[in-house]
């Protein structure tokens, strides 16, 4: 593991293959219109954002989540039970 070399950072960096943890591996990509651009384009809305929240821990805590529930849930009054697959 010592000689894995850094991801980021080639000089000094400290984040390798090996300690990396799995839970941040993926990407994600939004494409955010308004209603005229939707109609410009010819085309419907697939889904509606209705709210958005952050969570994190200091990077101390190596390797462990956040226990509390999504602020995006408490900013649109919704909880997990709302949602079928978690019921």
């Amino acid at each position: 593991m010592t000689r894995l070399k850094p991801c980021f950072r080639e000089e000094n960096g400290t984040v390798t293959a090996g300690n990396a943890p799995p839970r941040n591996d993926g990407a994600a990509a939004l494409l955010l219109v308004d209603s005229e651009g939707l109609k410009a384009a010819g085309r419907e809305p697939l889904t509606r954002v209705s709210a958005t929240g952050v969570s994190a821990l200091d990077p101390h805590f190596f390797g462990l989540d956040p226990d509390e529930p999504s602020p995006a849930l408490s900013t649109s009054g919704k909880s997990f039970h709302d949602d079928p697959r978690w019921s």
